[in-house]
């Protein structure tokens, strides 16, 4: 607010740097924290490239530091992996510690009225799950798409409530952090192009490479997003079903 761009953009880096800590090496509670606040200071990043008082050496700084955030990127394989040690020890103690919250769940009587049972299946269902979605991480996104499908079928036909507790929303989780590298993406083209006024070329979370086209007053850049079909450009900066764009103004 002040006009310090030098100071704002490194403030915010580390901002977006501290999420990615944050979210490295950690559970799935943890990532979806660190990518809000990488989510937070992608948004600031974004107004303060859109300054007029932005230099290019500046702007090539901050290219540089999104450079290297993209690169170590925190991996949400890692945290669906911990999760699953998390999870064990939790349910298992829970058959145990909580037995009468878990007594008081549907369908108990289908282990034997043993909700130390029903955690053990829980818990290698959970652990099978789980490290087919970590494997879905390093994919295509069509193809972790139906990955999570076939997932969310294995739950449902297991019938194990605590998997109806822990078990859904991963598909959402997964999409969440891609949704965050795309906005990371555009911004390190936007940095980029700011910098020497060339385009980046980047790879698409969602698709193939990011997308870009130019009309006489700006570039406009953009990711597929979740649905994985180019709307050509059409939609915003937080995704609302159509294309993540970013709309560089030419002078």
């Amino acid at each position: 607010e002040k006009g310090q761009i030098q100071e704002a953009a490194a403030l915010t880096l580390d901002v977006a740097q501290f999420g990615r800590d944050l979210g490295y090496n950690g559970t799935l509670n943890s990532d979806m924290v660190a990518l809000a606040i990488i989510g937070l200071a992608l948004d600031e990043l974004r107004e303060i490239l859109f300054s007029s008082d932005l230099k290019p050496d500046q702007a090539a700084d901050i290219a540089r530091s999104l450079d290297l955030l993209d690169q170590t990127f925190h991996q949400h394989a890692h945290s669906l992996l911990n999760n699953v040690a998390s999870f064990e020890l939790l349910t298992l103690l829970s058959g145990e510690v909580n037995r009468p919250k878990i007594q008081g769940l549907a369908h108990v009587w289908r282990f034997g009225v043993s909700p130390r049972v029903m955690c053990v299946q829980a818990a290698d269902t959970y652990e099978r799950c789980m490290r087919r979605l970590a494997d879905s991480d390093s994919k295509p996104w069509a193809e972790a798409q139906k990955i999570h499908a076939e997932v969310e079928a294995e739950r449902l036909a297991s019938k194990n409530p605590v998997l109806d507790i822990y078990l859904p929303g991963m598909a959402a989780t997964a999409r969440a952090g891609r949704e965050t590298r795309s906005h990371l993406r555009l911004l390190r083209a936007l940095a980029h192009f700011k910098a020497i006024g060339e385009i980046l070329e980047l790879d698409d979370p969602f698709g193939t490479k990011m997308l870009h086209r130019k009309t006489e007053t700006r570039f406009i850049l953009w990711s597929v997003a979740r649905d994985g079909v180019d709307d050509g450009g059409t939609g915003t900066w937080k995704t609302n079903g159509k294309d993540i764009v970013l709309e560089i103004p030419l002078k």
